[in-house]
């Protein structure tokens, strides 16, 4: 078992770097520490015996994207790309809550970084959230029922307008297991932290090693209420907020509708894992047990495949920093 990492200001702070069989050590020093917000030797002195990295053939370091991600999430800074992105994306839940399910309008862009041949998974717009998409490559493609569709070299700009959905879980055997993978992240047995796709795609694996990020929680849970006979789907997209994220929860059907759960939002609305800045409004945690958000964009999915592909395989998770995404003004559609 790989030993964990610990930051030398905070004893208390700890994650698992990935395991070698699983790593792509495909993220150069210069890009991440761009997005740690530091100097190529501040990184290095960062990073120096806690997580492992490998020289490229052009003699620069380059590191595995979720240790990295890791080790600016626990360094605990406040200033790197990811630990603002997370909190401008959950300030959502400071809201009130008529504010999580009212009708709102996006503008999603999704825009390659040079050289990189991008496909991007097709959105569900039949999905009850989504109540109109304009300017989507969907609908001017013959192939609209494709997963994934090429972005092309200048890539995409969409609108979007969503809509989210008050509800709750009947069955107490739901909100039994939605429970336990809830306790089991925020008290620690189960480490939140990026994993990369290959760990993802073993999600009983990554959780029984006791490492889980919203993909894998959302696969873990939707395999076990699938195997105490509920239909449950892993469902992924994007997080709008003044950026895009990728974003994975679960589904269940349930009354004759799919109910959206949550674990991972609500332990972060906990501010137990990650300083989010702000405290979350007091129902929010309840609410990430059945309500659906009009902020979570909703890709065609049933097990949480990857969102972006590059030349047709699993892009490196940096890629998603091309999505972006901003509110329409006055809620409505840009002319």
């Amino acid at each position: 078992m790989t030993p964990p990492v610990r930051h030398r200001s905070d004893p208390v702070t700890t994650f698992k770097v990935v395991p070698t069989e699983y790593a792509e050590y495909g993220t150069p020093a210069g890009l991440a520490a761009r997005m740690l917000r530091l100097t190529t030797d501040e990184l290095r002195e960062l990073a120096d015996g806690r997580i492992p990295s490998r020289q490229g053939p052009d003699g620069e370091l380059r590191y595995e994207f979720a240790d990295v991600y890791n080790l600016a999430a626990t360094a605990g800074t406040g200033t790197s790309v990811f630990e603002l992105g997370l909190r401008f994306l959950m300030r959502f839940a400071a809201e009130q809550p008529e504010r999580w399910i009212e009708e709102r309008a996006w503008r999603v862009s999704i825009v390659p970084p040079a050289g990189q041949p991008l496909s991007a998974r097709a959105l569900d717009t039949g999905s009850p959230q989504v109540l109109d998409a304009s300017g989507h490559p969907q609908e001017q493609s013959a192939a609209g029922d494709d997963e994934y569709y090429d972005l092309g070299p200048s890539g995409v700009s969409y609108q979007v307008r969503l809509r989210g959905r008050q509800d709750s879980i009947d069955s107490e055997a739901v909100r039994s297991e939605y429970q336990r993978v809830f306790s089991a992240l925020v008290e620690k047995q189960v480490s939140y932290q990026t994993v990369p796709e290959l760990m993802r795609a073993e999600p009983d694996l990554s959780w029984d090693s006791g490492v889980a990020d919203c993909v894998v929680a959302s696969r873990v849970l939707a395999n076990r209420l699938t195997s105490i006979g509920h239909r449950a789907r892993a469902r992924r997209g994007y997080l709008l907020g003044l950026l895009g994220s990728d974003h994975a929860w679960t589904e269940v059907f349930e009354g004759g509708r799919w109910k959206q759960l949550d674990p991972v939002a609500a332990v972060l609305a906990t501010n137990a894992l990650r300083p989010l800045g702000f405290q979350p409004h007091a129902e929010f945690q309840d609410a990430c047990l059945g309500w659906s958000f009009n902020r979570f964009l909703p890709c065609r999915t049933s097990a949480a495949e990857p969102l972006i592909l590059v030349a047709g395989r699993f892009a490196p998770q940096w890629v998603t920093c091309a999505v972006s995404a901003s509110p329409l003004r006055n809620g409505v559609f840009a002319p």
